[in-house]
Parts: C-alpha cells; sequence; structure tokens
C-alpha cells in the first residue's frame, strides 16, 4: 500500500513516514526543493517535489506517479507561525484548497485523504466543558482560523473523496521545537511563569498522535468523520512544567513575567519581525491563546471508534528528555 504524505520532513510528519515505514507502507514524502529532509535522512523513502501553495507544482508532482497514485494522503503540512492573517491563510487554508483539489484528479484511487487540523480550530475550553466534535467552532487565533477554513475546503470534496478531519491537542516528544523551549530553559535552572500557569491543556505525546493518524486512515468507519486527539487527561500549565522539572532532576528560581510584560515583549516581538520579515512565535496572537482558561477536548468519539493511547505525561516526558539529550539539544 501507498502513502503520500505532506509536511513529511516536519515533527509529525517525519516520526508519521518512521512508523508507516515499520507496517511496510511504500511512502511519497511531498516537499519543496529547498526544505531541510535532515529529519528523514537515511529513510526508505521517495520524494515529490511541490509546494502547497502552488496548485501547478503539486499537479506537476503528482502526474509523475500516473497510475501508481497513493491510495491514502495525509496532509500534514502548515504553519504555526506567521507575521499576518495571509501568511496562515495563504498555507493552512489555500494549501488545504490546492492539495485536495490535486487529488481530484486521481479520486479514483484514493481510499482516504486525512487532514491534520488542531483544536485551535474548535476554539478554547476547559475541564467542565470540553470540546467535542458536535460544538459550533469557535477558532480565536489567525491559526485557529486558517486549520478551519481549511476543514472548509477539505469537507467541499468530501462527496468525491472519503476524508477524516482529526484536531490533535497540543503535540510534544522527541524532534520537538515548540515546547523545547520550556525543557531548555528548565534544565538551565529557570522556571518560566508566564501566561496562565492555572491554564487547564490537553496534550498527545507524538507517537499516540501518529498510531491515531494510521487508525484513522484504515479504519472504514472514520471516513467523513472528525476526531479530537489527545492522551484523554486534563493537566495544568503548572502541572506540565512541574513533570519536566521532576524528570530533569533539576533545582529552578522561577521567572515570573507579568502579563503586562509578556504583552509589551509581544508587540516588540512583532514589530521586529515586521521589520525583518520573519514569523515569530510570540505574538498578539499567542497572547490571546496563552491567556485562555483552558485547551480542553473531548475524546469519547475516537475512544468509542477503538482507539487508546499508550502513553500519560510523566511517560512522554521522559521519553522527550531522552530523546533531547542523546541528540544533544540538553
Amino acid at each position: 500500500m501507498k502513502v503520500l504524505i505532506t509536511g513529511a520532513n516536519g515533527f509529525v510528519g517525519s516520526n508519521l513516514v518512521r512508523e508507516l515505514l515499520k507496517k511496510n507502507y511504500k511512502v511519497y514524502c511531498l516537499v519543496r526543493k529547498t526544505s531541510s529532509v535532515k529529519l528523514l535522512s537515511g529513510l526508505n523513502i521517495s520524494y515529490l517535489y511541490g509546494s502547497i501553495d502552488d496548485k501547478s507544482s503539486l499537479e506537476n508532482a503528482f502526474s509523475s506517479l500516473k497510475s501508481d497514485f497513493p491510495e491514502y494522503i495525509i496532509h500534514c503540512a502548515g504553519v504555526l507561525k506567521g507575521r499576518t492573517r495571509e501568511d496562515f491563510f495563504s498555507i493552512n487554508a489555500e494549501g488545504a484548497k490546492n492539495i485536495v483539489e490535486a487529488c481530484l484528479l486521481y479520486k479514483e484511487k484514493i481510499k482516504r485523504f486525512v487532514y491534520i487540523s488542531s483544536l485551535a480550530a474548535s476554539g478554547p475550553a476547559t475541564k467542565i466543558n470540553p470540546r467535542k466534535e458536535t460544538d459550533t467552532p469557535n477558532a480565536i487565533s489567525f491559526y485557529g482560523q486558517s486549520k478551519l477554513a481549511g476543514e472548509g475546503e477539505l469537507k467541499k470534496a468530501s462527496s468525491q473523496i472519503p476524508i477524516t478531519i482529526l484536531r490533535p491537542t497540543a503535540v510534544y516528544g522527541p524532534g520537538d521545537k515548540g515546547i523545547y523551549t520550556y525543557f531548555k530553559l528548565i534544565n538551565s535552572g529557570i522556571m518560566p511563569h508566564a501566561g496562565n500557569m492555572e491554564m487547564e491543556i490537553s496534550v498527545i505525546f507524538v507517537e499516540d498522535l501518529v498510531k491515531a493518524i494510521l487508525f484513522a486512515m484504515e479504519k472504514k468507519e472514520a471516513a467523513g468523520e472528525i476526531y479530537f486527539v489527545s492522551d484523554e487527561t486534563v493537566y495544568k500549565l503548572k502541572e506540565i512544567l512541574s513533570e519536566i522539572k521532576k524528570t530533569l532532576d533539576k533545582k529552578t528560581f522561577p521567572l515570573v513575567v507579568p502579563d503586562f510584560l509578556l504583552f509589551f515583549v509581544a508587540i516588540i516581538s512583532e514589530f521586529i519581525s515586521g521589520l525583518f520579515g520573519k514569523a515569530t512565535f510570540l505574538n498578539r496572537q499567542k497572547f490571546l491563546e496563552i491567556q485562555q482558561k483552558g485547551w480542553v477536548c473531548s475524546t469519547d468519539k475516537l475512544k468509542q471508534l477503538g482507539f487508546k493511547p499508550e502513553y500519560d505525561l510523566k511517560r512522554g516526558v521522559e521519553e522527550t528528555v531522552k530523546w533531547y539529550r542523546e541528540n544533544g539539544w540538553l
């Protein structure tokens, strides 16, 4: 069986490639010619060169496969940070439109198209009233709104291609550069106190997310459905940082960043990113997200389908720290 993955050279995508190879799938990776493929080094895969914001490049890349077009498409590519609303929508929304329209030329061959969206597409929620798939979305950031728009583009093609949408919560694990900042600070003896430390969060270890993707891809009943994905436990941000500290076995002193100062830093960071034309992770959009009471979802629907995550926070953090140390990140 053959699988085509967009964003295969990224954090989630590269872990997904490795799991697919273990299951003896033939893997095609769609990447830009200028993309770093360091995370895919040494793997038995085939590359296709194209960009999801350029529909003609996708059509040219796919035409090289002709009658050997993959039965499964997993769309992982997207942007997590940007300077403007257009930065997010051009990739997360228009990119999703381009990839699915390019795939429609081969719709007879496609058994499943899996789109990796985000809890951010649905919006914030707390443990007492977690987000459910039947809830009306309330995306509050450009990122969340663009992922929701991407879902909309996929739904337009759902009568022609079997589509499954997954909305993972915050993803962490070996190779992640997002939450890595927390590990690095705590490892250096600093316990950050910024944003809402009482914020309730659902998370998912990357290996569990990968298995959930393959589970949904192979499950006939998942066609046409949306599923949230998490480790089924709700944590407070301070509890996650405490678990990281415990695993690293470090003494720390608190670095308290008041909200007004964090907002000021976000504005300055946004201004500098505009001057140099580079996206920044900390901006007013991110500040808005980290001020919420919670980012929590229900996984009852995926659980009823038969999926069960294997990693709790303790085990996931231990595996992540081990990888960071073995690879010289800590």
